[in-house]
């Protein structure tokens, strides 16, 4: 069994996820990545002092509009 230098361990699996994430990318049809073209989903970005933490508290989130949100019955498989 032929072992790697510790130095190219991690080049190899930086090839190994992108040849796994070009061949995911590459199975998708323009079909399926075109089904919802009727909808337009927005995207809020916060400011870079205003990140919300995972802290329980949710007042961080006060500040996105409510037309951000999306309920589980917009969402489909």
């Amino acid at each position: 069994m032929q072992t790697r230098a510790p130095e190219l361990e991690g080049e190899y699996l930086i090839k190994q996820a992108c040849g796994i994430a070009a061949a995911v990318l590459l199975g998708i049809s323009p079909s399926q990545a075109l089904q919802r073209t009727d909808t337009e989903f927005k995207i809020f970005q916060f400011p870079a002092n205003m990140i919300p933490r995972i802290d329980g508290q949710t007042d961080d989130w006060a500040m996105v509009p409510d037309s951000y949100a999306y309920g589980t019955d917009q969402l489909s498989d």
